[in-house]
């Protein structure tokens, strides 16, 4: 499978992107932590320039707190489970600025003893920018985590109330 990976600097830090043929297959915020899983895609940068370019301009613009990120990219969530693409389904409908818990996304799922398991779907999240896993706290207030750190839950769960 041919993945073009870019990485760029924003105000809150790195950001790094995968893009396959299929659409945005990963989006890293600060350290980019993939183990192996880089290692069976080819890189090119000209492929993502060409036709995910303006994704950088998005993010920076959203990122400065002007507006959702514009859903206008196809996503590559080939490789998932049917568990986790209906919990990430729940998450995009989620207002910008506001939070839900994830007893209220295990309720939307139709289970609501499933609130761990909507934590496990959230830490499997490969797109948070586009599938907006940082809106989903704990029932008590509290942030719960976030696969690229909770500093970055916070700030953008902050950027978005602001």
């Amino acid at each position: 499978m041919l993945l073009s990976y870019y990485s760029f600097v924003t105000i809150i830090g790195k950001i790094h992107i995968g893009v396959t043929s299929k659409g945005v297959k990963f989006v890293n915020i600060g350290e980019l932590n993939t183990g192996n899983k880089l290692s069976k895609f080819k890189t090119d940068s000209i492929f993502f320039k060409s036709r995910y370019g303006k994704l950088i301009d998005d993010i920076n613009e959203y990122l400065s707190g002007n507006c959702p990120l514009k859903q206008r990219y196809p996503l590559d969530l080939d490789g998932y489970t049917p568990f986790q693409l209906k919990i990430w389904k729940i998450l995009t409908a989620i207002p910008y600025g506001e939070t839900r818990s994830y007893l209220w996304v295990a309720e939307k799922a139709g289970n609501p003893m499933a609130a761990r398991a909507v934590g496990q779907a959230n830490r499997s999240n490969p797109l948070p920018l586009f599938i907006p896993c940082h809106r989903v706290i704990r029932r008590d207030g509290k942030l719960g985590g976030f696969s690229c750190g909770i500093k970055y839950k916070k700030l953008l769960i902050e950027l978005e109330r602001h």
